[in-house]
C-alpha cells in the first residue's frame, strides 16, 4: 500500500516535469529553435528548462554541452534570474573560454561568472583560507589525516563505534 502511494506521488511528480517542460519549451520556441548558430534538438532543449534548482549536463565530447549550458544560462535570465546570480562550472579553460564567447556574442550576457571546476574550488578555499594557502607534499597529507581521524577517535564516540563496527565487518568479509 505505502509503496504504491509513494509510486504513485512519484509518477504525479513526473507528469508535472513533463508538463512543465513542454510548456517551457512552446515558451520559448524562437529563442530554442530560431536562434543563428546553434538552435536546440528537443533533448538539448529538455535539459535547458528541466525544473529543478541543480542540474547536471553529462555528454560525450561534440554534443552541445557548452550550447545547452548557453541556452540554460539565457533561459534563467529570461525566467529573472539576476546573471550575477548564476555560476557555470566548466572542465576545461578551453570551454570556459567558449561559454563566455558564446554568452556575449550571441545572447549579449557578460555578467554570468563562467570557471573551471579547479578555479572553483580554488575561489572556495582562498574565500575560506585567504592568502594563508599551503601546499602540502602527500606525505604531509597522510600525517595530517591520521592527526584529524586520532582526535576524531578520541573526541567522537560514534565516529569511534562507527569506525570500530566498520572494521569489524571489513575483517568478516576479507579475512586475513
Amino acid at each position: 500500500m505505502l509503496i504504491r502511494l509513494i509510486k504513485s506521488l512519484f509518477n504525479l511528480f513526473i507528469d508535472e516535469e513533463k508538463e512543465y517542460i513542454d510548456r517551457k519549451i512552446k515558451q520559448y520556441y524562437d529563442l530554442f529553435y530560431k536562434n543563428g548558430k546553434h538552435p536546440l534538438n528537443r533533448e538539448q532543449c529538455e535539459a535547458v528548462v528541466r525544473n529543478r534548482r541543480y542540474n547536471q549536463v553529462i555528454a560525450a565530447a561534440g554534443t552541445g554541452k557548452t550550447t545547452v549550458l548557453a541556452y540554460r544560462i539565457k533561459f534563467l535570465i529570461e525566467e529573472g534570474i539576476k546573471p550575477e546570480r548564476i555560476i557555470a562550472i566548466t572542465y576545461s579553460r578551453k570551454a570556459a573560454y567558449e561559454m563566455e564567447k558564446r554568452l556575449k556574442e550571441e545572447f549579449g550576457i557578460d555578467m554570468v561568472e563562467i570557471r573551471t571546476i579547479h578555479s572553483f574550488a580554488y575561489k572556495i578555499i582562498r574565500r575560506e583560507r585567504g592568502n594563508r594557502l599551503l601546499i602540502v607534499t602527500p606525505e604531509e597529507s597522510k600525517n595530517i589525516i591520521r592527526e584529524y581521524f586520532k582526535k576524531l577517535l578520541k573526541s567522537s564516540s560514534f565516529f569511534y563505534d562507527s569506525y570500530h563496527k566498520f572494521l569489524e565487518n571489513y575483517q568478516r568479509i576479507y579475512p586475513g
